[in-house]
């Protein structure tokens, strides 16, 4: 197991520096619209894996989506902040990052238990990328950045 958490870990830092460098040329959105994409495929692929080579490739493929979603979504964060009230904001991100984590740790047991398999419980999690990409979808960055210029 500690082979494969360093696995992760480094295939994070490969996500954040390649799609960060993407977050550059196309933006954040998209770039974050991209990482919930290939959350959906990790889960899919999940709930498919039936070997521990194939576990390893969608660890991989997780560890990518997790450190380029996160850095993505930092940099959109930075975007639509406006200045001195970075804390505030940070903040409120920080929150939601923590309710997300214990409610898709709740959904997951709960699936889990319920239908008495994990590969279930991990498809289930696909629901929480799907919404959070048709919130996303409703986030006008461009509105966002003039309405902050308007601010300072």
């Amino acid at each position: 197991m500690i082979v494969f958490f360093a696995v992760i870990q480094l295939a994070a830092i490969g996500g954040a520096w390649s799609l960060g460098r993407l977050t550059d040329r196309w933006g954040a959105r998209p770039t974050i619209e991209l990482t919930l994409g290939i959350w959906v495929a990790m889960t899919l692929l999940a709930f498919l894996t039936r070997t521990v080579g194939t576990f390893y490739a969608v660890g991989v493929l997780a560890g990518v989506a997790m450190g380029s979603s996160q850095a993505a979504s930092r940099a959109l964060m930075a975007e639509l902040t406006p200045a001195n009230r970075e804390a505030e904001f940070y903040g409120f991100y920080g929150l939601c990052g923590k309710f997300s984590a214990i409610l898709g740790t709740i959904v997951y047991g709960l699936v889990s238990m319920l239908a008495g398999s994990q590969r279930w419980a991990v498809l289930s999690i696909t629901l929480f990328f799907v919404v959070g990409w048709i919130l996303l979808r409703r986030v006008d960055v461009a509105r966002g950045r003039a309405a902050i210029a308007g601010v300072q």
